[in-house]
C-alpha cells in the first residue's frame, strides 16, 4: 500500500472512530439526578377535583421512624408518555415547599435505577411505571405509583420512611406545596391552604391535610 493509500485509510479509520464514539455519546447521559427548583415552579398539573390530594408527615425524634405519604388523586389529564421512561432514563425529584416558598425536602428516585439486592426499582404497567426500594435508599422513596388516565382518573402516590427521608418538621407555615417534577419536564402538584387537618409539633410531630 502507497503511503497516500495509508494516509487516507487511516483518516477513514479515524472518522469513523470519531463518528462511532459521537453516536455512542449519549448512552452516557442516562439516569440525570434531577433537581428542585428553589421555589415552587409554574405550570404543573393540579388534581382535577379539589380535596383529593392528600399529604401526611409523620417527623419523629427518632429518626428512623419518619414517614411521609402523598397521594394526588383524581388528577388532571396525564399520558402514559408523560412520564417518560424510568425504565431507563427519566428521574424524578420529590419537592415541598412551606408557606414562604422556601424548599423544605428533596427526595429522589432515578432512572434505571437498581434497589434491593441488584433488582430494578422501576417496573412498567399497563398505565404507566411503580418504584420500589426495600432498602431505603438516601433520600429516596420506598414506593411510588404513576399511573396515568383522562382527567379525574390520573394518579400518583408516593410513599417514604426511615432516616434518609428527612421530611420538614411539623407545624408548617402555610400554605404548603408539594410538586413532583421528572426530567422530561412534566411536574405534578398540589397546594395545602390553611387551616390543615392537623399541623402539630411533638413526637411525633405531624402535618396532615388534603389540597385546595
Amino acid at each position: 500500500m502507497t503511503r497516500t493509500a495509508r494516509a487516507a485509510s487511516f483518516g477513514i479509520a479515524a472518522t469513523v472512530a470519531t463518528l462511532s464514539f459521537t453516536i455512542a455519546t449519549p448512552r452516557f447521559a442516562r439516569a440525570q439526578t434531577p433537581t428542585c427548583a428553589p421555589t415552587p415552579v409554574v405550570g404543573c398539573r393540579a388534581p382535577a377535583t379539589a380535596q383529593k390530594a392528600l399529604l401526611a408527615i409523620k417527623k419523629y425524634s427518632e429518626n428512623d421512624k419518619d414517614k411521609l405519604v402523598w397521594k394526588w388523586l383524581k388528577g388532571s389529564a396525564t399520558s402514559k408518555a408523560d412520564f417518560g421512561n424510568p425504565l431507563s432514563d427519566t428521574s424524578y425529584a420529590f419537592c415541598v415547599y412551606d408557606g414562604a416558598a422556601n424548599l423544605v425536602m428533596t427526595s429522589v428516585a432515578i432512572g434505571g435505577d437498581s434497589c434491593h439486592h441488584g433488582v430494578p426499582c422501576w417496573q412498567e404497567t399497563a398505565t404507566g411505571f411503580k418504584y420500589k426500594d426495600g432498602d431505603n435508599s438516601p433520600s429516596g422513596p420506598q414506593k411510588m405509583l404513576l399511573k396515568a388516565g383522562a382527567d379525574g382518573s390520573a394518579k400518583i402516590i408516593w410513599k417514604g420512611k426511615g432516616s434518609d427521608l428527612d421530611p420538614p418538621s411539623p407545624p408548617l407555615s402555610q400554605p404548603v406545596t408539594v410538586q413532583l417534577v421528572n426530567t422530561v419536564g412534566v411536574c405534578w402538584e398540589a397546594v395545602y391552604s390553611a387551616p390543615a387537618l392537623k399541623n402539630v409539633g411533638g413526637s411525633p410531630a405531624q402535618f396532615k391535610d388534603k389540597a385546595d
